[in-house]
Order: C-alpha cells, then structure tokens, then sequence
C-alpha cells in the first residue's frame, strides 16, 4: 500500500516576480501560469512501494515546449543526472498521467533506499517554445528510507596526546572514524566540544569533515572523501591555556541519534 500523502497548493510558486529570475523570464510575456502541483509532504520506501508520482497542472500548453522536474536530497545534491520529463500523455503505467490533454503533466521517480533521509526538494521547470527555462514552482517534502535508524558509532581516534607550545601557533590534526549501519551518508555531522583546563568550555561544536579537504573552508585536513575518516585540522595560539584540554567527540545522525561518545585528554605544556 503507498505510504505518501498528496498535498495540493502546499508548495512556493512563481510567477516571475523572483528578482533572480528576471533576467529568464518577463513574466509579462508568460502565457501559461502554474495552477496546482501535487507531490508528497511525507514518502516512506516500503517492500511495496518505492516510486512516486509527480504532477503539476497549468492553464494553457499554448508557449510551453518541455516541463520537467529536478529532485534535491538532504544533503542538497541533485538526485537525477538528466531532467524528469512530466508528460501529458495519458500513460498511467509509465509515467503516472491518467488523462491525455488535461493540461496535467507527471512521472514517477523511484527512490533508493540508499538515499539519506531528510527533507528533500522537487523544483518544477518550465522551456517555453523560445527555449527560456523559468523555475515555476519548489515543494518540499521528508524522505524516509525505509531502513530502521541505527545510531552512529565513532572508533579510531588519532590526536596528540601532549603538545607543546612555543611562541608559534601550533597545528592539530585530529581524526575519527565514523560508521553508520543505515549508510555513511546517513551521518549528518561528526564533531567535537572542548573543554579548557579550568573547566569552561565555549559551547561551540566544532566539526570533523570527510570531504578530501575540498568542502570545509579553510581546509579540513581530510585525505580522502566518503571513506568514514573525519577530520578536522585545529590551531593551538601561543596563549593557549597551559594544562590538561578535554574534548568529547560525538556523531548524529538525521534522525537526530547521537553515536558513542569518546572523550580524550591533550596535555598543552
């Protein structure tokens, strides 16, 4: 049984008013205007049901050459490598349309259970017959990938254990390994707090990186992207508080389960 709800109007529509879409679109010139899109707030993969079907209906096909859609994970990545035609022909077991002509254009994507859960994003396109793109409409919805979350763990810390300083600044490279029986992608942020010999700690989660050094500004320090080593390159000021830091590192995951905590000590002389 479809585990999704339909929700109509429940989306952001434009009609060419957005400033960043000017230079696209005079929305003056638009003959056709979105009336209705129809896509889940909420879809579950089950053993019986992995594929959606994604609609949206307009006025008029008069200006209108190809409408097609664009899916976004969590992690804001495009999930198609080629656009999601919606098409109005009548095909129910391809592409989801019942009616031929009715001015409503769908297809159906179907989801991996790899993907991570999370809020993702269907973004709707219009070409008009002079070949100019308009972002029409954007819906939202939750993702679940059928699995049964399992937290994080984290394992094979490497840090310094003593570190001495001098009248320069120091760098630490620290670095963990992170596992997720729901998939890697699963992980939604490795970090770590730290506490000062005194006892007080700024708060501040700092987060470890498995990005190849190419995301985290400036570097993090990371060697090799997607292999489950997080890392995080920290800078020691020559008036660093002498004594013994703490530092807890921690996972969560998109559902908000946090993993094991390890906790280390680094003596600053």
């Amino acid at each position: 049984m479809m585990k999704y709800i339909f929700s109509l109007f429940a989306l952001l529509i434009f009609f060419g008013c957005e400033k960043e879409y000017d230079s696209l679109i005079d929305p003056s010139l638009s003959k056709y205007q979105v009336l209705e899109t129809s896509s889940f707030n909420y879809f579950i993969i089950t053993p019986e049901q992995s594929s959606a079907t994604i609609f949206v209906r307009i006025n008029s096909a008069e200006d209108i050459s190809t409408i097609y859609i664009d899916l976004y994970s969590s992690e804001n990545k495009k999930l198609n490598a080629n656009p999601i035609i919606l098409y109005d022909n009548g095909n129910l077991t391809e592409n989801g349309d019942s009616i031929a002509g009715d001015l409503i254009y769908s297809n159906k994507f179907n989801f991996d259970s790899s993907l991570p859960i999370g809020q993702y994003s269907v973004r709707f396109y219009i070409i008009d017959k002079a070949n100019t793109v308009k972002l029409t409409a954007v819906q939202y919805f939750y993702f679940n990938n059928g699995k049964e979350n399992v937290p994080p763990v984290i394992s094979n810390l490497t840090a310094p254990d003593t570190l001495h300083l001098g009248s320069s600044t120091v760098t630490v490279k620290l670095s963990i390994k992170a596992e997720d029986a729901n998939g890697l992608n699963d992980i939604a942020m490795v970090y770590f707090q730290s506490y000062r010999p005194d006892g007080t700690t700024s708060g501040n989660r700092f987060q470890l990186y498995d990005d190849g050094g190419l995301v985290a500004v400036p570097s993090s320090g990371d060697e090799t992207a997607n292999d489950g080593i997080f890392t995080l390159v920290i800078q020691m000021q020559p008036n660093t508080q002498k004594g013994t830091w703490r530092f807890e590192f921690e996972a969560v995951d998109r559902s908000d389960a946090l993993s094991n905590k390890i906790i280390h000590h680094l003596v600053v002389l």
